[in-house]
């Protein structure tokens, strides 16, 4: 029999007032989320870029390994970067690493050697999945409890946001070099716009 007042929903109601009680927070949590989207539509269609590309289906596994492994890689070595940042150098650095994983998705729409392209990929990877740090650390600092119901809330928006939102890529038909120029346009407009509104004590 559950506790009173301690059961999922009142819990669940409890992260979720914790999540939005300020204006910045919910500024990161959008921003994670916009930013977790197009990173996971990248995964999904890079393969099939490459192959467009005229890429061997080996050589596009070999990418697919170094491109993983690189993810976690640059997770790790930017995270113990920014553990070293002082704070008002934090804000600066999720500016300049978004907009640049914005930017290299615009260059993967023009038509670069095969070889620049699979660069540009990398650097896609290294930073843009390193944007999980600074949500990570902002929310810890702005959720004082329910932190781990906090985050579960997030994710499950997030979930719901992706899946209609891969679903009408996937419906539209979309030419994969102009949904990356979109992209690449909307992670830098979008993430420039959030990062103005946060202050960097929640970074």
């Amino acid at each position: 029999m559950p506790v009173k007042g301690n059961n999922y929903f009142s819990v669940l109601g409890q992260g979720i007032k914790e999540i939005f009680k300020t204006k910045e927070v919910i500024v990161l949590i959008f921003h994670r989320i916009f930013l977790g989207t197009f990173i996971g539509l990248f995964a999904w269609c890079y393969q099939a870029y490459l192959l467009d590309r005229g890429v061997e289906l080996f050589f596009v596994g070999i990418c697919f390994v170094v491109l993983a492994i690189l993810k976690l890689s640059g997770y790790k070595f930017l995270s113990i970067l920014v553990s070293k940042l002082k704070n008002q150098h934090i804000k600066l650095s999720l500016n300049l690493t978004t907009v640049f994983t914005g930017i290299m998705f615009v260059l993967l729409s023009f038509p670069f050697p095969v070889g620049f392209c699979i660069f540009f990929m990398i650097l896609v990877e290294f930073f843009g999945n390193t944007q999980r740090i600074y949500y990570i650390r902002g929310i810890n600092r702005a959720v004082s409890s329910n932190r781990a119901t906090a985050f579960s809330a997030i994710n499950g928006i997030g979930g719901i946001i992706l899946a209609i939102f891969y679903f009408i890529v996937a419906v539209s038909s979309i030419d994969i070099y102009a949904l990356f120029s979109i992209t690449g346009f909307l992670i830098i407009g979008f993430s420039v716009a959030c990062i103005r509104l946060l202050k960097s004590e929640y970074l």
